[in-house]
Formats: C-alpha cells, structure tokens, sequence
C-alpha cells in the first residue's frame, strides 16, 4: 500500500530514508517521493499540510495521533527494525567506564529483546 502513496521523506543518506528505500526494494515496491525535507519537524509540518505521507517512528507521532493532528498506522509487512550498532575505537584501550557502559547497554538489549 505504501507505493501508492505520495510520500514526504529525508534525502539520502539519512539513516531512516534508508531503511525504508531498502524495505521497499525488499517487498519489491516503487515509493513516490514527492517531497524530500530534512527535519523531523519540516516532515510532520508537510504532511499536516497535506502534501503527503511519511514514515516515522512511532513515537514521534504518537503525541500528534492522540492530539488528533494525524492519523498514523503501523508498518507491518515488511516490519522496519533500525539496526543499533556501537563502535569503539580499536587505537585507544577501553577504560574500565567504557567496558562499563558498553555491558549496561549490551544487558538492556538483551533484556528488551527477550521481554
């Protein structure tokens, strides 16, 4: 259903606009981008506008849908997923507070992604 929208999207490289191009390819869907805006706040202001749909994070609209300003309806074949990834840099030991942080966040990763 999503390429028969007219969309409101980020340019490339902008880590979201990839996401979805790619999720499109993989459904084997062509996206009609009508306007391509930087900013979070520019896209939701185009779409209020009128100009088009977009595809967001829920939680940047949910305020929005309650607020009755936009309507929003979850993606769900395929389902977009962001890929989290930490990089450390291999010229510089890891401090003990590094080592630290990088467990804590490892641990509620996981934890999230069994619950």
């Amino acid at each position: 259903m999503l390429g028969s929208l007219p969309l409101v999207l980020p340019p490339q490289p902008h880590r979201l606009r990839s996401l979805v191009d790619l999720a499109a390819r993989e459904a084997h869907v062509e996206l009609q981008t009508v306007v391509e805006a930087t900013g979070t706040l520019t896209v939701l202001e185009l779409v209020r506008a009128g100009l088009g749909y977009t595809v967001l994070p829920s939680i940047l609209v949910e305020g929005e849908a309650q607020g009755g300003r936009l309507q929003s309806w979850p993606l769900t074949e395929p389902d977009i997923h962001p890929c989290l990834c930490i990089a450390t840099s291999m010229q510089r030991p890891q401090t003990e507070s590094t080592r630290a942080v990088l467990k804590t966040i490892a641990n509620i990763l996981r934890d999230r992604s069994r619950g």
